[in-house]
């Protein structure tokens, strides 16, 4: 029987506060929110060495061949890392 993984993990958002860590701008604020939506991920474990990346809400598809030689391509390249 195969273990198959599902979670999720919610949307982060950080509008403002950037350069709060600077010496000349000592009285910096970050303000950080989190909003109702999340990211999702569904690990299936295959008889395969190769990884499929699907984005559903994109229609997006890529397949990693060599986890040890991934190609970043600009397709779902923040996935793949």
């Amino acid at each position: 029987m195969r273990k198959i993984i599902f979670s999720r993990a919610p949307v982060r958002i950080c509008d403002i506060g950037g350069w709060t860590d600077t010496w000349f701008c000592p009285n910096g604020a970050v303000f950080n929110i989190c909003v109702g939506l999340y990211s999702y991920v569904r690990i299936i474990p295959t008889n395969t060495s190769r990884i499929n990346i699907v984005s559903e809400n994109l229609n997006i598809h890529t397949e990693i061949k060599n986890f040890h030689n991934i190609e970043y391509d600009g397709n779902l390249d923040l996935l793949k890392a």
